[in-house]
């Protein structure tokens, strides 16, 4: 989905009782290694992080304006592929990385419930308009 005017975007977008997870997808044949500052990919230092994080910054910062209400957002990067999947002392602690779609879903049942259903309604409503993502041009003074 497109966010904002400079062509960025987010791969895919999670709602529930968790409030609002950004999900960035990598496919990769090659061997991932994470620890709690960087990434490595192969053999390449990559910025996935900063990236993810960025994401879900501009993605509070959005949904929360179209909602009203502070909305909770958690940034994850899930791999695809990846032939050896590595994670050091945990990983980074604000955002998670998943060597597979199947390690999202199990990840995503074991979040807590931070907001109720009315919530969650309504922030599926916010997010399914797209001037949500959008914010408005400056205009010049």
């Amino acid at each position: 989905m497109p966010v904002g005017h400079r062509g960025a975007d987010i791969d895919h977008v999670v709602i529930g009782p968790f409030g609002l997870v950004t999900v960035n997808t990598k496919t990769t044949s090659t061997s991932v290694w994470v620890g709690q500052f960087g990434m490595v990919v192969g053999r390449t230092k990559v910025d996935y992080l900063s990236k993810s994080r960025a994401e879900g910054r501009r993605a509070a910062a959005l949904a929360s304006a179209a909602a009203g209400w502070r909305v909770p957002v958690q940034p994850v990067i899930v791999f695809v592929g990846a032939r050896r999947f590595t994670t050091q002392r945990g990983g980074p602690a604000d955002v998670a990385v998943l060597p597979s779609a199947g390690a999202l879903r199990r990840w995503l049942r074991r979040q807590p419930a931070v907001l109720s259903p009315d919530r969650v309604a309504a922030l599926y409503a916010v997010a399914r308009r797209p001037g949500t993502w959008q914010r408005s041009p400056r205009r010049p003074a």
